[in-house]
């Protein structure tokens, strides 16, 4: 072929290929949905999105894991926006964002429970059971983890289970030692403690072989399968996607059971202490909620059909199969305050309305 009718062949090709490349990627074809949620979710998310997005092609969801409080922050401190929160700890919703007017209702979906992670070749794991785990924590041939608790609910929910096992068995072992391996404080006025995480949360150098802490609970897992750890503090959930042994918690200190919430509530964990994201934590049973930002309204419409298949379609069986519980009845706290679009997918559905303050 003459190389001069060759030339224009291929830049029409070349033409033709950059317009697919670019209708394909900015033209706006896919509804991209994108969700900022609890590390522990990951899972059960991905699984769901996956299958969402088999049925409905013209959707792409993206997911960010992270800390709870960390996704909260992205959007209050980072400017970042998305179109559904969902985090491990409802209550910092309110906390965090109706104040701050950037958001005002939750949907309370899931619960947990805590638990303490261990494999096969963790020490002591043939002697550890739900009396004695403080005391082979403690050991110093023994290596621990949890989730930093500024930025994490396992982190200060761990805080809370060491709490609550030692008001149970009535020793301050465990505790002491994290005083004196990190800035962090246990105050015990008689049955009540409060434990004070500083904005600046460290592990001091010479415990740092001993205690290790990552950002969100679900990266300590790959240091406990290689042997890094010998023990992690967990969600039930995550220990058992992950195929792990652990320690089944009396319900005094797994954080799993509504009726003792009032006992649960003698431990209040104060996290970022002296910093503008100063809160105090009243532990409570483990609770998951989601909202949808307010910077996200705008485009409510294509948030619904992922948000209708989360909570009443698929949601349930996907989360199911990842030993996530879904609550019987959502609790909907500031139920007024749910867009109209939302509130429709709650016809005929059983609700149990609260509010917050």
């Amino acid at each position: 072929m003459d190389k001069t009718k060759l030339i224009p062949l291929l830049i029409i090709v070349i033409s033709i290929i950059f317009v697919i490349f670019y209708t394909y990627c900015f033209s706006g074809t896919k509804n991209v949905v994108i969700v900022f949620h609890a590390g522990s979710l990951t899972k059960p998310l991905l699984d769901l999105s996956n299958e969402f997005m088999k049925e409905y092609s013209d959707y792409e969801i993206r997911l960010e894991a992270s800390g709870s409080v960390m996704a909260i922050r992205k959007i209050i401190e980072f400017g970042k926006c998305c179109h559904i929160l969902a985090i491990s700890d409802y209550e910092l919703i309110p906390k965090y964002m109706f104040n701050s007017d950037y958001a005002d209702f939750v949907i309370i979906f899931a619960k947990n429970s805590m638990t303490i992670a261990y494999t096969n070749k963790s020490k002591y794991s043939n002697t550890i059971n739900w009396n004695n785990w403080d005391l082979i924590l403690a050991k110093k041939d023994v290596k621990f983890g949890f989730s930093n608790p500024n930025l994490d609910p396992c982190g200060y929910r761990a805080l809370t289970t060491i709490v609550l096992h030692e008001l149970r068995v009535n020793r301050h072992i465990l505790s002491k030692l994290i005083e004196n391996c990190s800035n962090i404080k246990f105050i015990w006025l008689n049955n009540n403690v409060k434990v004070i995480v500083p904005k600046n949360f460290e592990i001091k150098s010479y415990c740092l072989g001993k205690i290790i802490i990552r950002s969100k609970s679900v990266e300590l897992i790959s240091l406990l399968e290689s042997g890094v750890l010998d023990y992690a503090f967990e969600y039930k959930s995550v220990v058992n996607q992950h195929k792990l042994n652990y320690l089944n918690l009396p319900e005094f200190e797994d954080l799993s059971s509504f009726d003792l919430e009032n006992y649960y509530s003698k431990v209040q964990v104060v996290i970022n202490y002296g910093s503008k994201f100063e809160r105090i934590i009243t532990s409570s049973p483990i609770l998951y909620g989601l909202t949808i930002p307010k910077c996200a309204y705008s485009e409510i419409n294509k948030i619904i059909p992922f948000l209708k298949y989360l909570l009443f379609e698929k949601g349930f069986e996907i989360f199911e199969k990842n030993y996530q519980e879904y609550l019987s009845t959502f609790i909907v706290i500031n139920k007024s305050n749910l867009p109209k679009e939302i509130e429709s997918l709650f016809k005929n559905k059983v609700i149990y309305v609260s509010s917050y303050g």
